[in-house]
């Protein structure tokens, strides 16, 4: 009977201690356009660019609802309001940050697309940001931002994209699943457990 109180309590402890969901915003391309390797943690398409949010961004609040807009390339990195083209309005920003040839805060280049009045920026870099600012601001990695620059692309003379894109909301993503079964703490190769009733329960 102790055995088996023990048993309850390290298989209560497990379930406990599972991780919670991560969740995560996510870029779909739109209108047929090429579409990204990726396919983990899509939120409406089979393939997606996951996107990190600045939690510093959008006055501290995830976006609420999907934003749906074609992108604008944005030249320099986006670290003047100059570098942002007329076609800026109504639509999401793309800055590369490996395009800034000096020292910019990424608060200052959402202050900027804000002011061009673009509706979201999205960073090409791959680590996150801190960007203080009003608008909602997200990460996509470099490879993923190539994809849009060379793949998905945009208009030479208007920067904006050949086909849309949407920023979905935040979904939970299953954590990776391991195909190795639990061990109860203590419990090694070749023991084995005796339940009530006379009946072994061997571990593997």
């Amino acid at each position: 009977m102790k055995k088996l109180l023990m048993l309850s309590f390290w298989g209560a402890l497990l379930l406990f201690s599972v991780a919670p969901l991560a969740a995560q915003n996510t870029v779909d391309v739109l209108n047929n356009g090429p579409q990204p390797v990726n396919t983990a943690g899509c939120a409406v398409l089979p393939n997606c660019i996951p996107a990190i949010w600045s939690t510093t961004s959008n006055a501290g609040s995830d976006i609420s609802a999907p934003i749906t807009a074609n992108f604008v390339f944005i030249p320099n990195g986006g670290a003047l309001l100059a570098d942002f083209p007329a076609a800026t309005t109504g639509q999401i920003c793309l800055a590369d940050t490996r395009d800034l040839t000096g020292t910019t805060l990424f608060a200052q280049i959402a202050a900027n697309c804000q002011a061009a009045q673009g509706v979201a920026l999205l960073l090409i870099r791959d680590s996150g940001v801190t960007a203080p600012s009003a608008i909602p601001v997200f990460v996509i990695s470099t490879a993923n931002g190539d994809f849009l620059r060379h793949t998905v692309g945009y208009n030479a003379t208007t920067g904006v994209s050949n086909y849309p894109i949407r920023i979905n909301v935040a979904v939970a993503v299953p954590p990776a699943k391991s195909h190795r079964p639990a061990q109860l703490p203590g419990w090694s190769g070749g023991r084995s457990i005796r339940w009530p009733g006379n009946r072994e329960v061997h571990s593997q």
